[in-house]
Order: structure tokens, then C-alpha cells, then sequence
């Protein structure tokens, strides 16, 4: 399988930069308005919360897979810092970009309700992106 994904992200990740662009543009053209941009969190970062989920060895190394393609790995040639999923969107111009990969960041138990297989924001969650564009 991670022979799999680390061929097919790469085409993946600038299609998902194309696609980008594009809407943003498309966006720019429709509206004065401003355009809000959110990256995307990992809900299966689980670090810091206090779970044996956190702990689990499967849960840890798809943790570390996704966020080699959301935020990419340094010093890394395949899956480079900035050539991943929020790079394509935090390199958007005229568009505010709200960091909520960070905002979740090493908190997925905490923030969403990953324990009953549901990678969604949970009330906490969605108040804590709600904060996060208020205060972009």
C-alpha cells in the first residue's frame, strides 16, 4: 500500500495545486468578498492527546503518512516541505489562508470524534477553527 500511495500522491498533490489555483481564481472573479481558505487537519494526529489510541502503532505510522502528504517530511525528495496538500493552499494569493491543520495539530482524539470512526470536527473542533478564522 505505501508503495502505492507514494507513486500516485505525487500526481495527486499537483492536481490538488492546479485545482486550487483554479477555484481561487474562479473565486477572485466572482466576488469582492473576501475568500477564506482552510488547510486541512489530520485527524488521526493524535501526539498529545492521552488515549492508547494515541499510542497504537498502526494509528502512529497513518498518522506520519498523512501528514507526509498534507505537510510533506524535510529534506525529503519525494514528499518535500511545501510540495504537499497545504502547501498547494497556503502558496494561494489573494485569498486569506487559516491554518487549521495547526489549530488541530496533535490533538485528532480531542477535536473529533476519530474514536467512533469519524474523522469530522466534533463541537470542540469546530470552535476551535471557528477561533482560528475569527482570528485570521
Amino acid at each position: 500500500m505505501q508503495s502505492y500511495m507514494n507513486k500516485m500522491m505525487p500526481e495527486a498533490i499537483a492536481a490538488c495545486r492546479a485545482n486550487t489555483i483554479e477555484i481561487a481564481a474562479q473565486l477572485r472573479s466572482m466576488t469582492q468578498a473576501e475568500i477564506v481558505f482552510q488547510t486541512i487537519y489530520n485527524p488521526m494526529d493524535l501526539d498529545a492527546d492521552d488515549t492508547h489510541l494515541a499510542t497504537s502503532g498502526s494509528m502512529e505510522s497513518l498518522c506520519a503518512n498523512v501528514n507526509k502528504y498534507l505537510e510533506g517530511i524535510p529534506d525529503n525528495s519525494l514528499f518535500p516541505l511545501g510540495n504537499c496538500v497545504n502547501g498547494a493552499i497556503r502558496d494561494l494569493t489573494g485569498v486569506t489562508v487559516v491554518d487549521t491543520f495547526q489549530t488541530l495539530y496533535d490533538h485528532g482524539y480531542y477535536y473529533t470524534d476519530i474514536k467512533a470512526v469519524d474523522v469530522h470536527p466534533n463541537s470542540i473542533g469546530h470552535l476551535a477553527i471557528a477561533n482560528t478564522i475569527i482570528e485570521a
